[in-house]
């Protein structure tokens, strides 16, 4: 069995060790650490939401609003005549799963709408023509530990010319 002190140690590192539960006949992952190193700031909350930002629930559930984002333009492709009416789209597509007023909401509010805040910014790639940079800025709240700060994404996405 591996104690608390051993399981911190290694979730710390980026591990994920499965753990004995005590007076139970069951294990389970404590810690969901990313390999990636937090980076460590002079302000004790910037460094908080940094550790926070490398756990894989926040990575899991803003990379799965990010895929699914670039479907949605994979599977458009044509349909937006310029950069101004793709990043209208997104945005109102993923502004239906933003909760208004996120600290006063309840649990089953939070649960629909799982973003605290959302934003997608698509630029023009200088020098690519047919292609935009698009960023993803989303903060989400649902089941998680206090986040307060919004993590960002970069991809770049194919428009009509550059199909």
């Amino acid at each position: 069995a591996i104690s608390d002190r051993r399981e911190a140690e290694l979730s710390k590192n980026g591990f994920l060790p499965l753990i004995h539960r005590k007076n139970s006949d069951f294990a389970a992952f404590i810690g969901a650490q990313s390999l990636q190193k937090p980076a460590e700031y002079d302000d004790p909350d910037a460094t908080a939401n940094a550790n926070l930002s490398a756990r894989l629930p926040y990575l899991f559930s803003t990379c799965r609003f990010a895929h699914y984002l670039k479907c949605i333009v994979r599977d458009k492709i044509g349909s937006f005549k310029e950069r101004d009416d793709m990043q209208r789209w997104l945005q109102s597509w993923i502004s239906n799963y933003v909760d208004g007023a996120p600290a006063t909401s309840s649990e089953i509010t939070k649960s629909k709408y799982p973003l605290a805040a959302a934003e997608v910014v698509v630029e023009e790639i200088e020098g690519n023509p047919g292609y935009y940079s698009a960023k993803f800025f989303l903060r989400p709240h649902y089941q998680l530990e206090g986040l307060t700060v919004s993590l960002r994404l970069v991809s770049k996405l194919p428009s009509a010319k550059g199909g």
